[in-house]
């Protein structure tokens, strides 16, 4: 008897491959997270912070395992310094001296980043300033300079996104699922406001069609920056991060996957299911993909160099590789 529901069909293959990679995180009560709440502590208490607040993936639900950073704001008390440098230098310095000598610390500007040991996740760290009209002004890449981003206006919009077709966050977990499963040098947050602005403008309610639509726009708009709909007050978000970004190889990606889906459509509709799952599979390939690296210390070059809360930024600045595995450590 032929499927009658073809697409659904594949809708369903869909949600089985990104409920596979769906991030989640440590048990309130397992050491891992134990570790976690001892790190905050003595991160706290080392710096003068108002507070340090989760952004990103992990803070809009849609990170995948063994991918999305976990990425804070170390919210700062006192007066912004004119250089974001001096602030991430001061943070890294802070924390080399504060915590334990076994922690892998490094500066990857535009960030602090300490490896999990449990799970080689990347926890993130990003000194940060209240701006008065909303949002934090945190360090820039490249040069000198200070970004204002809005982490709750963020997940504002991926809410309303959520609401109005209660499956945002399972299509956005399905657009960085393709990013990751294909090496896509696009911005997480890019695509996640990109695809929260599809469904609020209407979207199939179909996981297959949908995600063709948002692979199409960007390849129509040739990755082009939008504006960010969260944000107060005009601001861009850039689709590309990093001098080894391309946005011709970006744009051919696209083209070619876009031109696989289809051809997953054509055979479900023609009744070749087990082909059509085949094809999909195959674009959802992650074996090669996984950059976790549990053998790391220091990070000598990004695992990721599109950020996941960092807007309008290209290029990585060549002071990250200032600190060594080398650098002296502190006691906790």
């Amino acid at each position: 008897m032929p499927d009658l529901d073809p697409i659904g069909s594949m809708d369903r293959v869909l949600s089985d491959i990104v409920a596979g990679v769906q991030a989640r995180p440590p048990y309130p009560s397992s050491p891992q997270q134990k570790w976690r709440n001892k790190l905050q502590v003595a991160i706290k208490g080392s710096v003068s912070s108002r507070r340090i607040i989760l952004t990103g993936s992990w803070s809009h639900g849609t990170p995948i395992a063994g991918f999305s950073d976990v990425d804070h704001f170390v919210v700062l008390r006192g007066e912004r310094p004119l250089s974001s440098h001096t602030a991430l230098e001061q943070l890294m310095d802070t924390f080399e001296n504060n915590l334990s000598r076994n922690s892998d610390i490094s500066l990857s500007v535009p960030t602090v980043s300490i490896l999990d040991p449990f799970d080689g996740n990347i926890l993130e760290y990003a000194p940060a300033y209240p701006e008065e009209g909303g949002g934090y002004w945190i360090p820039g890449i490249g040069e000198e300079i200070w970004l204002l981003s809005d982490p709750v206006a963020h997940i504002t919009f991926i809410n309303r996104a959520d609401r109005a077709s209660s499956r945002a966050r399972m299509l956005i977990r399905l657009v960085k699922a393709w990013k990751y499963a294909n090496g896509a040098q696009i911005m997480s947050l890019y695509l996640e406001m990109l695809t929260a602005r599809l469904l609020l403008e209407g979207g199939t309610g179909r996981y297959l069609d949908d995600l063709v639509g948002v692979l199409t726009i960007m390849l129509r708009g040739r990755l082009a920056e939008i504006p960010d709909p969260s944000a107060s007050r005009p601001r861009f978000i850039a689709a590309l991060a990093g001098e080894t970004s391309s946005a011709a190889r970006e744009l051919a990606l696209l083209a070619d996957s876009i031109d696989r889906l289809h051809r997953v459509e054509a055979a479900a509709k023609g009744g070749a299911n087990d082909q059509a799952e085949l094809y999909l599979r195959e674009i959802f390939q992650f074996g090669k993909a996984r950059h976790v690296d549990r053998n790391s210390r220091v990070f000598a070059t990004r695992r990721d160099p599109t950020r996941n809360y960092l807007a309008g930024v290209r290029s990585e600045s060549p002071r990250a590789s200032r600190y060594s595995s080398d650098s002296p450590r502190g006691k906790l």
